[in-house]
């Protein structure tokens, strides 16, 4: 072989060096994928790009040298198919046929795909006899490929006789595969074992016992475009873009133009298929979307632009302009949540490298999210709502955020629910919860709403949302999470148990003199820290939040006072807007409301809504009822005291009010 193959991808100069050592290989992964491989050993002609099948007819009749006899493809749907070589196919048959024929038990049936039509093809496990025989001839070099392997068994762990007998005769196959010799002169010659190969889409498709612990298997991945292959490309078929004639020509006085232009194209379409690139390529060109826009002083390259047409069918983003909101958001994130200054600014951060794209720059990966937040701290404090008036003020409405209560996503297979079933699965028609929302609009915010409580199997998906960016549903399609930003909240460190009493009490009484955020902050990020790295044993998701971990503080009584005001004037606006009538709250009320809020200052903001409910908004709403006709549209209505029931009646709250007329 010349130093050519080198330049071979991944995974055919895995296969070729192999071919001296192995008789079994499972490829798989992104076998759907259009390939590319070169043209002839040497490299020097132009690439080719092709189907996996005629890359790898090509790689062992043309690219390995000395090459393989006979290359044959078999599925159940077209039965067996030869390489089309310098030899005829006819002649690559007649070649089969001889080397069956030459074991003692060769088969006399005729193959109906090869010699004509009208008798009945053989099935499965006719062919791997047969395939048994021509892999133990001592002459000939032959390759068998067995294209969509993953659908020879209905369940890789529950196979019935006939599935079992198939993959076993797969497995004497492999080890009963003749080593040739090929080659004349003592230095030509080389030893190259006849072989089975089986495509499937994952490893995980095939029994496990038929190439673990199997010292004649070999199990290799068709990846994905690497960014050498997604260069290479460009490289290639630059001209094929719209205004990629001109891009060239403005090279030859300005390289770095093009260089530019080239790493964009490697930075925004990584976790692309070769069919998305050639998806692009035709984008381009049919919608007239160049990737660089010359004129005036400097030119603009448009990469971005393309990618986004193409992933999510916008030309412009949501995020342009962002820039100009910045200016009012600490104030309109202060007036929406109270007392969690720190845990704003930390927000506020974030916000802005997501504002200018420079989320994950550190990494040089465009694919990664907007931003990523990890809200931690007491329940009730601002983590939700906080996320609500991100989504309000980025995007302009709350509906902009999706929220995920992980409780509800504890139990096996909960991912499905996430992503969607996969074919074949009940629910496979509904789709994914996360995916279809995405598919629908990606720019929103995601809010995975106490994350500790999710199952171990959707961490996976977290970690690849937050390396990768983009993810998989169970259709097959790529969803992509770089226009949005992801947000996850937890109470770890927070709570402990209370033996006396059997609930759950804060670390810390946050009413007391000693009460210091600097200390919640350290105990919840270490109860963070060893949920991940001990509890879960995943580190490395740890590592993917970084910094951005913001510790909420307990709701202070001080604060308490504000976030009663805020509520009650919610009461007062609802009350005027649906009933027409203007609501007022004497002192007296509002005192009373907030000396059980001091009271109850663990729960929080919650705490206070939940009071504000039971002990005004409940009785008020009988009062409006059962006063109906008194109360006209216009009138006022003042609470002017609260009345606490006996713990033993059915209303706790009862209200006195004043009415007056319009």
């Amino acid at each position: 072989m010349t130093r050519a193959v080198d330049d071979y991808p991944r995974w055919i100069r895995e296969l070729l060096r192999q071919l001296q050592l192995r008789t079994l290989f499972l490829l798989y992964g992104n076998i759907h994928d259009m390939l590319p491989y070169p043209s002839d050993p040497s490299g020097k002609e132009a690439w080719k790009v092709g189907s996996l099948r005629e890359a790898l007819f090509h790689a062992l009749t043309t690219l390995q040298q000395p090459s393989y006899d006979v290359v044959a493809a078999y599925d159940f749907v077209d039965g067996l198919r030869f390489a089309d070589w310098h030899q005829s196919e006819q002649r690559m048959a007649s070649l089969f046929e001889e080397a069956a024929q030459q074991q003692r038990k060769a088969s006399t049936t005729t193959d109906s795909r090869v010699h004509g039509e009208g008798s009945q093809p053989l099935g499965l496990c006719d062919h791997l006899d047969r395939f048994r025989r021509v892999l133990a001839n001592p002459s000939r070099l032959v390759s068998i490929v067995v294209d969509h392997a993953s659908q020879l068994a209905s369940s890789r762990d529950h196979l019935n006789a006939e599935e079992r007998a198939n993959f076993v005769k797969m497995l004497k196959a492999s080890r009963e595969s003749q080593r040739i010799r090929k080659g004349e002169g003592e230095d030509k010659v080389s030893l190259l074992y006849n072989n089975l190969i089986l495509i499937c889409e994952k490893i995980t498709d095939i029994p496990t016992w038929l190439y673990l612990n199997n010292p004649f298997a070999r199990c290799i991945e068709i990846e994905k475009p690497s960014s050498t292959d997604r260069r290479r490309h460009f490289g290639t078929y630059s001209r094929q873009f719209d205004g990629g004639e001109i891009l060239l020509a403005s090279a030859k006085k300005d390289a770095q133009l093009l260089q530019r232009t080239t790493d964009a194209f490697v930075d925004f379409t990584e976790g692309m298929t070769n069919r998305d690139l050639i998806g692009l390529r035709n984008l381009s060109r049919n919608e007239g979307l160049p990737l660089v826009e010359l004129g005036g002083e400097k030119a603009r390259i448009r990469v971005k632009e393309l990618v986004e047409e193409f992933k999510y069918g916008t030309r412009e983003s949501k995020w342009d302009g962002i820039e100009n909101k910045l200016a009012t958001a600490e104030d309109f994130l202060k007036a929406r949540v109270k007392g969690q200054d720190y845990a704003i600014q930390a927000t506020l951060d974030v916000l802005i490298r997501a504002s200018l794209g420079l989320s994950g720059a550190e990494h040089s990966s465009p694919s990664k999210p907007r931003g990523v937040l990890f809200f931690a701290g007491p329940t009730g404090v601002g983590k939700t709502e906080l996320a609500k008036a991100l989504a309000e003020h980025i995007f302009g409405t709350e509906d902009a955020l999706t929220r995920f209560d992980m409780s509800e996503y504890g139990h096996d297979h909960s991912d499905q629910r996430l992503l969607g079933a996969p074919p074949g699965y009940v629910g496979y028609e509904e789709g994914g919860q996360l995916t279809d929302k995405l598919k629908k609009d990606p720019f929103r915010i995601l809010l995975f709403d106490e994350i500790d409580k999710a199952h171990r199997a959707i961490f996976d998906k977290f970690l690849q949302i937050l390396e990768d960016g983009r993810l998989t549903d169970g259709r097959g399609e790529t969803v992509y999470f770089s226009e949005c930003i992801i947000v996850f909240t937890s109470n770890q460190g927070v709570y402990e148990y209370d033996p006396g009493t059997g609930r759950r009490v804060p670390v810390m009484d946050p009413t007391s003199d000693g009460y210091d955020y600097a200390q919640v902050r350290e105990r919840v990020l270490k109860a963070i820290e060893r949920f991940f790295k001990v509890q879960l044993e995943r580190p490395e998701l740890l590592n993917r939040f970084g910094n951005n971990i913001v510790v909420f503080g307990f709701i202070q009584p001080h604060v308490m006072d504000q976030i009663l005001d805020k509520m009650l004037d919610n009461v007062k606006r609802q009350v005027e807007e649906r009933r027409e009538v203007k609501l007022a709250v004497s002192p007296a009320v509002r005192e009373f409301l907030l000396s059980r809020c001091r009271g109850n200052v663990e729960q929080g903001g919650r705490g206070v809504g939940n009071l504000v409910q039971t002990a005004l908004l409940n009785p008020l709403s009988r009062v409006l009822f059962q006063r109906r006709e008194q109360i006209q549209k216009g009138s006022s209505i003042t609470v002017t005291r609260v009345l606490e029931s006996s713990s033993s009646a059915s209303v706790p709250f009862e209200v006195e009010v004043q009415i007056e007329a319009s």
